[in-house]
C-alpha cells in the first residue's frame, strides 16, 4: 500500500469528542497503532467512523483521512506477517458493501445520506491506494456501482445528486479512468443514456455533456470552461 495525498489529521479535525466515549480511546489507538488494537474491536472502529461518514456529510472528508491513516499503518505494521489480517481494511470494506446493498433505503431515508456515502467512498479511492498506487480494487469497485447509479434514473433526475455525480468525476476522473478503463467506458454508456433521455432537464444535460467531454479530452479542462460549467451548477 503507497500513500495518497499527503495530510496532517489534528485532534481538532478528528472531532474524537463527537464519538460516542466508548469508541474514542480505541479510535484514537487505531490511529497511532492498529496493531495495537484487537481485531474485532478494529472492525467495530471501521464501522463507527463509516457510520458517521455518511450520516454527517461535512464529515466524510475527514473520515476517509482517518481511515486512510489507520490502513496505511496497519498495512506497515503487518505486511511481512506471514498471514496478515488487515481487520481495519476488512472492517472498512465489509461495511461499505453492506451500505451500498441498503442503499436504497438509505437514500428514501435522506438523500443527503446517500450523496455523502458515496463522497466518502470517492475520498477513499483517492487516498488509500495498493502497493502500486492504485486504488483498492473492492473499493473501486463499489464507487463505480455507485456512480452508475447516480447516472441513471432515479438518482440523475435529482439535482444533488447529479451535482455530486459532477463534483466527484471532474476530480477523480483521471485516476478511476486509469485504474479501470472498461469500468469507465460502461459508466459513460449510461452517462450518453441519461443524456439523450427527453426527461432529463437541461441543467442535467449540460452537467452529463462535460463530464462526457473530459471524458474524450482525457480529463483536462481549461479554466474558462470550468469557471462556465461551475456557473451553470451553481444556478
Amino acid at each position: 500500500m503507497t500513500k495518497g495525498r499527503q495530510f496532517e489529521l489534528t485532534l481538532s479535525e478528528i472531532d474524537l469528542e463527537s464519538y460516542i466515549p466508548e469508541a474514542q480511546p480505541y479510535i484514537l489507538q487505531a490511529l497511532e497503532d492498529p496493531k495495537s488494537v484487537g481485531r474485532v474491536i478494529l472492525i467495530e472502529v471501521a464501522n463507527t467512523i463509516v457510520n458517521r461518514a455518511w450520516e454527517d456529510k461535512g464529515y466524510n472528508g475527514t473520515a476517509a483521512k482517518i481511515c486512510s491513516q489507520i490502513c496505511e499503518k496497519e498495512f506497515q505494521a503487518e505486511k511481512h506477517d506471514v498471514i496478515p489480517t488487515y481487520a481495519f481494511r476488512n472492517g472498512l470494506i465489509h461495511q461499505l458493501t453492506l451500505l451500498y446493498d441498503d442503499r436504497e433505503e438509505m437514500r428514501a431515508t435522506n438523500i443527503d445520506y446517500w450523496v455523502s456515502f458515496v463522497q466518502f467512498q470517492a475520498g477513499l479511492f483517492d487516498l488509500v491506494k495498493d502497493s502500486t498506487g492504485s486504488g483498492l480494487t473492492t473499493i473501486t469497485n463499489i464507487l463505480y456501482d455507485c456512480l452508475e447509479d447516480l447516472a441513471k434514473p432515479p438518482c440523475i433526475h435529482n439535482s444533488k445528486e447529479a451535482v455530486a455525480l459532477w463534483t466527484i468525476l471532474t476530480s477523480i476522473g483521471y485516476n478511476l479512468s486509469k485504474d479501470s478503463p472498461q469500468r469507465m467506458q460502461k459508466l459513460m454508456v449510461i452517462l450518453r443514456e441519461s443524456f439523450l433521455s427527453q426527461k432529463t432537464n437541461t441543467k442535467t444535460r449540460d452537467i452529463l455533456l462535460n463530464i462526457i467531454e473530459l471524458n474524450a479530452g482525457g480529463w483536462k479542462m481549461s479554466s474558462a470552461l470550468e469557471s462556465y460549467y461551475f456557473n451553470i451548477i451553481a444556478l
